[in-house]
């Protein structure tokens, strides 16, 4: 993997005089940037590109060939990684940067599947194909089609988009970034995230990893590897591609509650990392990772020349469920007091007037500098006649030398903006220009320490399943069903001790109705049995329940019908379990009934899951208050996500399960009303 990032030599198929071709451009952008290793140009057209002698085919180099890289048709590629495989000293890493492959079609797909295969046969590793390439600041590599215009820094890309790469490249000249290695790995054909990832974890040039990813591959290895990268270093994701693979159709409401988006969050903060989906929140999100020093707290001090942005940071914290505004004692408003002008505020935030120069500035820092439980200061200025922008921004600067929290500058306005990034960048800081971005960016990197503190294990097996239950999803599978009859859901549930209501099965010696009653059809490939008319409810004497069984008998000739005893009112809750095609096994409790559209509160937990995760996540939850105001033990909701969880770890063949409404109460044991379990296809 070393030989991409420190290649002693390297081949360019494809290689061009011409400056506008990208096979001219990859070998420029060597030569420019000062890679110090050995070149060989590649391209029947020529015998010499500059000073450098061009061979007409890959097979005549002699040398021994650390990296190719490959910009030529889609149709020559896998003939040319053949040669290149089987010479006396073969070589082993490509970065295919052409395009047209499975992003283009069916012909390209094949392509793509024979670099696959070649790549399988000969142990190769495999960058792309339709990439952008490869960069080492430090070694002076860009064997990419982007311009050298990207700085050198401790921040490593992994980056699915070559367009967006280069997009970066050119903010991050404004925003006081820069980059260690960075890799574009386009269709992920033979390496993808996971494996980059890894290598960035172990890269001592690299501090803090940034990636773009339109999908996941190897869910779990992901998890493993992130989770193991987020003890040393801070991970930023940016996932997109969620919206259009939202709108499949899912079987059961823990399906459509436990999105696919809502799983790759979840995975992703679970293993330590950031997630973001906005590219320019990802910016943010690089800006403060690689400038400030860690929050000690979730209390925040705004500091402001204006009172209008003091308020709308106000507003902005309040609304964050991280952070919160320090409240300072009489003991600090005294010596606030001294520092601040009468007609400005001791309160927080602190409002020093539209008159504050640099010395009101420093004199407010610097006996902030000795008050307790600060977790960071947002220092704001608006750019009036008076406002020295420039001393501000030093002030700014040494403050975050001799502050043990953080100092985040907002220097609000396009020119002051300018004159702010000038003035950090040698100090390694960065300005936020709108207090919207700086309180989310801390926020996030507020969260991001607390979850490294608390990381659990990210390996998970799955333990056997119960051979009742497996009997009973091997007969699912002979009778090829997809899913449990209802009777089949209830034994589940009662092995795991989850009270369903009282059902019967018409026929039974044992039903003896007890009104209301609720009837409705047994058919597991039925999943909106209400939609279809397989349901009736509020049956309340022996004629209305005679009536409504005619009915569904009539609608429905060969199946059985289930008679249940409606429950009490109370909070209704739904949980179950997905099965997510890249993580595994996902639980999801969330609200019911009415105020799901209400509140639209769902907590999801990836597997391993202890009781340690269950409870953080709940405690602090809103779905915790409105079960306090009910007066219902959240205690109890806890077990009953730990009997999912261990239905998740024991059953490797489900799907998705779906317990929708589980209704808990404030005087007795909740109760399952309907529970639908689905088997993987």
């Amino acid at each position: 993997m070393d030989k991409f990032f420190n290649p002693k030599s390297i081949v360019i198929v494809g290689a061009s005089s011409k400056r506008e071709s990208i096979g001219g451009i990859i070998l420029r952008n060597l030569l420019d940037f000062g890679y110090p290793g050995r070149i060989y140009p590649v391209n029947l057209k020529y015998k010499k590109i500059g000073q450098l002698d061009c061979y007409q085919s890959i097979s005549d180099i002699k040398d021994e060939i650390d990296l190719a890289v490959l910009a030529i048709p889609a149709k020559v590629v896998p003939d040319v990684v053949e040669q290149a495989a089987v010479l006396k000293k073969p070589i082993k890493n490509f970065v295919i940067i052409s395009a047209g492959f499975k992003e283009a079609n069916a012909v390209g797909g094949q392509l793509e599947d024979e670099i696959i295969r070649l790549a399988h046969k000969y142990d190769l590793k495999v960058v792309g194909p339709n990439c952008l390439g490869v960069l080492n600041s430090k070694y002076k590599l860009n064997a990419s089609f982007s311009k050298n215009n990207f700085s050198a820094g401790h921040i490593g890309l992994i980056m699915q988009s070559g367009a967006l790469t280069t997009a970066l490249f050119d903010l991050a000249e404004s925003e006081n970034l820069g980059f260690s290695k960075v890799v574009s790995i386009g269709n992920k054909a033979v390496l993808d995230e996971t494996d980059f990832l890894k290598y960035l974890e172990k890269d001592k040039d690299t501090k803090i990893i940034g990636m773009y990813l339109e999908d996941i591959k190897r869910g779990r290895e992901f998890i493993e590897a992130l989770h193991k990268a987020s003890h040393s270093k801070s991970v930023v994701v940016i996932k997109a591609g969620n919206s259009q693979k939202a709108k499949k159709a899912v079987e059961s409401h823990t399906g459509a509650m436990a999105g696919e988006a809502e799983v790759a969050r979840e995975a992703i903060e679970a293993s330590g990392g950031v997630y973001v989906e906005d590219f320019l929140d990802f910016i943010e999100n690089l800006k403060m990772l690689s400038s400030f020093k860690k929050p000690g707290s979730d209390k925040v001090v705004i500091l402001t020349n204006a009172g209008g942005a003091g308020v709308l940071t106000t507003d902005l914290i309040e609304k964050n469920n991280s952070l919160s505004l320090k409240d300072f004692n009489l003991c600090e408003k005294r010596k606030l007091l001294k520092v601040i002008p009468e007609a400005g505020s001791i309160n927080n935030p602190l409002d020093i007037l539209g008159d504050a120069i640099t010395d009101r500035y420093t004199r407010v820092l610097r006996c902030l500098r000795d008050m307790s439980n600060i977790g960071a200061v947002i220092c704001m200025a608006t750019a009036q006649a008076q406002t020295d922008i420039i001393g501000i921004s030093k002030a700014i600067a040494q403050a975050n030398k001799y502050c043990s929290f953080p100092v985040i500058p907002v220097i609000i306005g396009a020119h002051a903006n300018k004159q702010a990034q000038n003035v950090l960048k040698p100090y390694g800081l960065n300005n936020f220009i709108f207090p919207v971005q700086a309180v989310a960016a801390l926020s996030a990197l507020y969260e991001l320490d607390r979850r490294k503190s608390r990381l659990a294990s990210a390996h998970f097996k799955f333990s056997n399943t119960p051979e009742v239950i497996k009997k009973m999803a091997d007969n699912a599978y002979q009778e090829f069903r997809g899913a449990f009859y209802f009777r089949e859901s209830m034994k589940m549930a009662e092995y795991y001790q989850i009270k369903v209501s009282k059902t019967y099965y018409f026929g039974d010696h044992s039903f003896r109705p007890k009104f209301p009653l609720a009837i409705k059809v047994d058919i597991p490939r039925l999943v909106h049995k209400d939609s279809h008319g397989g349901v009736i409810l509020d049956i309340i004497n022996d004629s209305q329940l005679e009536k409504a069984q005619k009915e569904l008998k009539e609608k429905f000739p060969e199946e059985e019908i289930i008679v249940q005893e409606q429950t009490f009112r109370g909070i209704e809750l739904i949980l179950g379990i997905k099965r997510d095609i890249n993580f595994g096994p996902v639980i999801m409790l969330g609200l019911g009934g009415t105020m799901t559209e209400i509140y639209r509160e769902k907590i999801l937990w990836l597997l391993p899951c202890a009781k340690k995760q269950v409870e953080e996540k709940l405690n602090g939850s809103i779905l915790a208050k409105i079960l306090q105001e009910k007066k219902i033990d959240v205690g109890v909701v806890i077990k009953q996500v730990l009997k999912v969880v261990k239905i998740a770890e024991e059953n490797e063949w489900m799907r998705e399960l779906d317990m929708n409404p589980m209704i808990f109460y404030s005087d007795r044991d909740p109760v399952t009303v309907d529970i639908k379990v689905f088997l993987a296809k």
